[in-house]
């Protein structure tokens, strides 16, 4: 059985923030302003967090437990949201959830990688869900944009869900 002291403080470091990223592309995939975009965000930290406490799982308990409470590096707020980036930013999500996944698929058991998918899934469906788009004072508003869902099919097929 893994244990955290397998992982390098880089490895912890992607298993950390892969969560950040996919929120953040589930953010980007669909346009909702700048408080739709920060609720967007602490809903998907809410669904990760929620999901991640089902888990029972002590090595990532362990993982998150000791995590380094900063933002990665190159993580922008007012970046996802802006147009030219959104599919870069889409696109670097699902690719920090495969690696991340691989990474403990590879050093920890299954059941751990698939708990940790699970609930980068259940990150991007919350932050998904938590701000409507279009209409008119919420009148007429889409819960999922057509995009919004793209992106978290691609997520779960690129984790083989």
């Amino acid at each position: 059985m893994a244990t955290i002291d397998d992982f390098t403080t880089e490895e912890l470091q992607q298993i950390q923030h892969a969560p950040v990223y996919v929120i953040a592309g589930a953010v980007a995939s669909e346009t909702s302003g700048v408080f739709g975009a920060m609720r967007e965000m602490i809903d998907g930290v809410e669904g990760f967090a929620t999901s991640m406490a089902q888990a029972d799982d002590s090595l990532l308990t362990e993982i998150f437990k000791g995590i380094d409470k900063t933002q990665p590096d190159d993580f922008d707020i007012d970046e996802v949201t802006r147009e030219g980036i959104r599919e870069a930013t889409m696109d670097k999500g699902i690719a920090s959830a495969v690696a991340a996944y691989q990474l403990l698929a590879s050093k920890a058991e299954l059941t751990d990688a698939d708990a940790y998918a699970q609930s980068l899934l259940s990150a991007s469906s919350a932050a998904v869900r938590a701000a409507k788009t279009g209409g008119f004072l919420g009148f007429g508003a889409e819960t999922i944009t057509d995009r919004e869902a793209e992106y978290v099919q691609r997520l779960a097929d690129s984790l083989g869900y």
